[in-house]
């Protein structure tokens, strides 16, 4: 089994119940859990739902907290900007110290038919960006493009594909996982979109990441994910991971529990957090734990 090299090991942070720690298992940020991590230097962490921090090397800001009564859930960058999603499908902007709404997002197109299976409140669920468009992922409610910092909206996917996590690839590529239908694919930035399946077990996707040419997903046969598989994707046909502390997970991966940078992949498993070097081909176990739902894991680039 390969091993995780020092430089990949060194940028790995991990995300748990009680603050983030480094790969070498050092405490950085006590404070947790961890919801949500942005890489980068400093990276942008985001504590229980509620504080925004920067942290860079042991060193932790406390930058913003979320407003009274509100929970945030994810969190991207788009050049010097932070967007903060939240549930409730609210969406903020960091500024400064504040949490700034984003208010053309409450009139967003098609914001009257977005729901949850449950009956409760939609929420943002993911985001991506590049210099030019941001994505943001309601479930359920499709994926919304910007492509002037928030001050405007469009709708790109059906509602009904039931997205759970969205990345981007190379030039105008997104890259979506779906419940409904599996791997989509869009090669215009979100205007059309085509779908993925043959190969895999299950069609019900929790997480997609761009890994170089190919792309990593976890997919289950349903919502419960008792049968999580992970695969790599040349843009051709899937492949299953099923080597090492990937062979067989008995719990779901989701949105913030896959992440990569460069040819490095950090997936957190039923195992716990494990470590590919080569898109998945073989993993190495870089942590343990019994409590898959309370650990992010990510590279900080």
């Amino acid at each position: 089994m390969t091993e995780v090299s020092p430089v990949s090991r060194s940028r790995i942070l991990t995300g748990t119940a009680v603050g983030l720690f480094d790969a070498c298992g050092n405490h950085v940020l006590d404070d947790g859990p961890i919801t949500a991590i942005i890489p980068g230097a400093p990276a942008t962490v985001l504590a229980d739902s509620q504080r925004i921090y920067f942290v860079s090397g042991d060193r932790s800001v406390l930058r913003a907290a979320v407003p009274a009564g509100s929970a945030a859930t994810c969190l991207v960058r788009q050049n010097d900007s932070v967007f903060v999603g939240g549930d409730g499908a609210q969406l903020w902007k960091l500024c400064d110290s504040v949490l700034v709404e984003i208010s053309s997002f409450a009139l967003a197109p098609t914001r009257a038919d977005w729901h949850t299976p449950w009956g409760g409140p939609p929420s943002v669920m993911s985001m991506a960006a590049d210099d030019d468009n941001l994505f943001v992922n309601i479930h359920v409610g499709g994926i919304l493009r910007s492509t002037d910092r928030g001050e405007s909206w469009q709708p790109t996917i059906d509602i009904g594909a039931d997205v759970h996590d969205i990345a981007l690839g190379r030039d105008e590529q997104v890259w979506a996982a779906t419940g409904a239908a599996g791997l989509a694919e869009s090669r215009d930035r979100g205007t059309t979109w085509r779908y993925h399946v043959d190969g895999l077990h299950g069609t019900y996707l929790t997480a997609v990441v761009v890994v170089g040419d190919e792309v990593m997903i976890a997919a289950s046969t349903d919502y419960r994910c008792t049968d999580t598989a992970l695969y790599r994707f040349d843009g051709r046909s899937f492949e299953r991971c099923g080597v090492g502390p990937v062979a067989s997970l008995t719990a779901g991966v989701g949105s913030q529990q896959l992440a990569a940078s460069d040819a490095v992949v950090v997936a957190n498993t039923s195992t716990g957090v494990a470590t590919s070097d080569n898109v998945g081909r073989t993993w190495t176990l870089l942590d343990e734990t019994s409590t898959l739902s309370e650990v992010v894991a990510v590279l900080e680039q």
